[in-house]
């Protein structure tokens, strides 16, 4: 009955249902093995830790590069080349990342850039959004763009853990000028191990003289 008393005591304590402040290990009542095997308890004796801000902090998203096949339909059915690096973050629980990405037919088509993201909702939810201000530009027979890109990315998080997830950008590069273009970028990821992943990325490139469609293959590590 004893035993039965302490564990429903610490599990009201750990249920942030206990009245008043945290009780010492020997008040618990428990064996000095199951203290000292448990950083948690410990962890609770010092501090009762804000449980709802770490869930709200902590990313629901990892950062990752990838490496991939990628298909350009159009002209000419060519294949490719694409890799990438995608929320590097300044520093973790920071809305602050960056990502880079980069594809080519190993011709005259090829296209890539760099951007710096910060996500306007807490990183612990399943839905957030984030600008993108960057670099990037399009390359093509027909046309080049390059310059200053500017978008937003939506990101769906489909597991707490980042092993799926879809995104939706779209990007604007040399906006407001006569060479302006744009990129918009679809990509959905599956996760195959706790750190690998397949994606599937699809992107329409848009410049003044030529619209460019392509797909990608990526497997992808998670940090």
């Amino acid at each position: 009955m004893k035993e039965r008393q302490s564990l429903i005591h610490l599990l009201l304590i750990l249920g942030g249902l206990g009245a008043g402040p945290l009780l010492a290990q020997p008040d618990l009542d428990l064996p000095p093995e199951v203290w000292d095997s448990s950083p948690l308890l410990q962890r609770w004796a010092e501090e009762i830790p804000d449980v709802l801000t770490d869930i709200r902090e902590e990313p629901s998203f990892r950062p990752l590069v990838r490496l991939g096949y990628t298909y350009f339909p159009e002209p000419g059915a060519r294949s490719g080349l694409g890799i990438g690096a995608e929320d590097l973050f300044l520093e973790r629980r920071q809305p602050w990342s960056l990502s880079a990405d980069y594809q080519t037919s190993f011709g005259a088509q090829q296209s890539g850039g760099v951007d710096g993201q910060y996500y306007l909702l807490p990183l612990g939810y399943k839905v957030n959004f984030t600008p993108l201000v960057g670099y990037r530009f399009l390359q093509s027979e027909l046309d080049t763009v390059q310059g200053l890109s500017l978008g937003m990315k939506l990101r769906v998080s489909l597991s707490p853990t980042g092993a799926a997830d879809l995104r939706l950008s779209q990007q604007f590069i040399a906006p407001a000028s006569n060479r302006e273009g744009g990129v918009t970028t679809l990509s959905l990821g599956y996760a195959l191990t706790p750190s690998w992943r397949l994606a599937v990325t699809l992107q329409q490139q848009n410049s003044p003289a030529q619209k460019n469609n392509s797909a990608g293959l990526y497997l992808e590590f998670l940090n």
